[in-house]
């Protein structure tokens, strides 16, 4: 539990954008900072406050969202959560259930290199990673889809054991079943839009269709998340396969960067995606390196 006068929250309010929680799972409210951004040029960003959000949640559902201009009126909706001597009880701030945890984190979040390393003095190694347009082998595709399905199939496992509610099959069944209805959804897609400029009547992931339960699964929310996972794979995997017929000379990344240091002091190097909910299959290389004395001064 995290209490705190009236003043303190606004004052969190307006100078960290954080937001609070009050209540615990699937019935709370959640304020925040209303923010104003604006790119202009040169890369700007100017963000302004303007008032106050409110979110209201009942079964972990929206049921209420409101921007407000003033914070007496979004502390109107938070009567439930103040004492009668005036205080507040929230239940997370930022996330975090205690402000200090926030802090922490807020902390390590804006450490400078130096801190890092005084911080996590006992490591041994550190990484760089980077974007690849390298032509791969069909050895290497083998290995890194190979090790696709590895961690599509462990975070599948988890998600079955830990959220399935029962009436489905068993857990290879249903890993087979929608590992081919994805496959199938990726040859589609690629043979309707070959540059992956996906148009508004496919959607870019299967996992968009299990909400509007047109997949042969669905009524399960960890459904999407299994679907998303699985459909990623197939995505990977064509991708690679792409790369072995495809692509070019690899980057002297060494050359190309102020990394020139390192050039004789990689460990290994390791090829694999950076994966997000709104892109896929983008290919990237991590190159490790001692983290000693020498390297210590360079980072």
């Amino acid at each position: 539990m995290i209490v705190l006068s009236k003043e303190e929250l606004q004052n969190f309010l307006d100078t960290e954008e954080v937001t609070f929680t009050f209540g615990n799972g699937e019935n709370r409210i959640d304020i925040s900072p209303a923010l104003s951004i604006t790119f202009g040029k040169n890369d700007s960003v100017e963000i302004k406050h303007v008032g106050y959000e409110i979110i209201r949640y009942e079964n972990d559902e929206i049921v209420f969202q409101e921007s407000l201009d003033a914070f007496e009126k979004a502390l109107e909706y938070l009567s439930d959560f103040i004492s009668p001597d005036g205080k507040i009880t929230a239940d997370k701030i930022g996330g975090f259930e205690t402000i200090d945890e926030f802090y922490d984190e807020k902390k390590f979040n804006n450490a400078t290199m130096g801190e890092l390393l005084e911080k996590y003095s006992d490591c041994d190694e550190f990484s760089l990673t980077g974007y690849t347009s390298e032509k791969i082998t069909s050895e290497k595709a083998n290995e890194i889809a190979e090790r696709e399905r590895k961690i599509a199939e462990e975070e599948c496992k988890r998600l079955y054991d830990k959220e399935n509610e029962g009436g489905l099959p068993p857990f290879e069944t249903l890993l087979k079943d929608v590992r081919e209805e994805c496959a199938e959804f990726t040859v589609k897609k690629r043979k309707r839009f070959p540059e992956k400029k996906y148009g508004k009547y496919i959607a870019s992931f299967i996992c968009d269709f299990v909400m509007d339960e047109k997949t042969k699964y669905y009524g399960q929310d960890f459904l999407w998340h299994f679907y998303s996972v699985l459909g990623r794979e197939c995505d990977n995997i064509a991708y690679i396969n792409d790369r072995v017929l495809s692509g070019s000379a690899d980057d002297d990344v060494f050359a190309e960067s102020d990394c020139e240091f390192l050039r004789d002091k990689v460990l290994r190097v390791e090829t694999g995606f950076e994966n997000h909910c709104t892109q896929t299959s983008e290919l990237m290389k991590t190159y490790y390196f001692p983290l000693n004395e020498k390297t210590k001064e360079w980072l």
